[in-house]
């Protein structure tokens, strides 16, 4: 049986938003010409209302048993943990001419460019083709997004089996790609 060094196995879209402040969803959800979403009912209770996906139930029963089986400070600690991974992939990233930063990452999402090899190479769309290649090779799958620069790479730092020697060796795998 494997013995997890986290027991943190609940999904990314297993969360919710707790607030002192009963009225604050419903102020922020408040949406003009969406009778079809939201019935301005008084004394019913629209579901609707109360979450940030309008529709869809808020998720938190997975968080939930997470909380009560690893409790308050076990969180802390996995969250930590995933701070000091992202701190030393970014030292990484910062320590290789081709890899290029996009911002520095308020949490744990890190957007990064592969510079290409060669100069006639299109630095335009180089981080995706780095990126399918990665697939095609099953390396990595990783996911990435586009700005008015180009491609550039995601990283979603959320795994709990996550070590940063991962995250560099993939980045490794990025560089090795001409």
């Amino acid at each position: 049986m494997l013995q997890l060094k986290y027991n943190l196995l609940t999904e990314v879209e297993g969360s919710f938003f707790l607030t002192r402040r009963a009225q604050l969803l419903k102020d922020a959800n408040v949406v003009d010409n969406c009778d079809y979403l939201f019935h301005q009912n008084p004394t019913a209770v629209d579901k609707g209302q109360l979450t940030w996906q309008c529709g869809r139930k808020g998720d938190f029963l997975s968080f939930w048993s997470l909380w009560k089986s690893v409790g308050t400070n076990g969180l802390g600690d996995f969250v930590n943990k995933l701070y000091k991974i992202r701190d030393e992939v970014l030292m990484y990233i910062n320590e290789k001419e081709r890899l290029e930063l996009l911002h520095t990452p308020e949490y744990l999402n890190i957007c990064v460019k592969i510079v290409p090899p060669y100069k006639n190479y299109s630095n335009f769309n180089w981080s995706k083709i780095v990126r399918n290649k990665l697939i095609d090779k099953n390396y990595a799958m990783i996911n990435y997004s586009q700005d008015e620069d180009g491609f550039f790479l995601r990283l979603i730092l959320v795994n709990p089996f996550l070590e940063s020697y991962h995250i560099k060796k993939m980045l490794d795998w990025c560089l090795e790609i001409e």
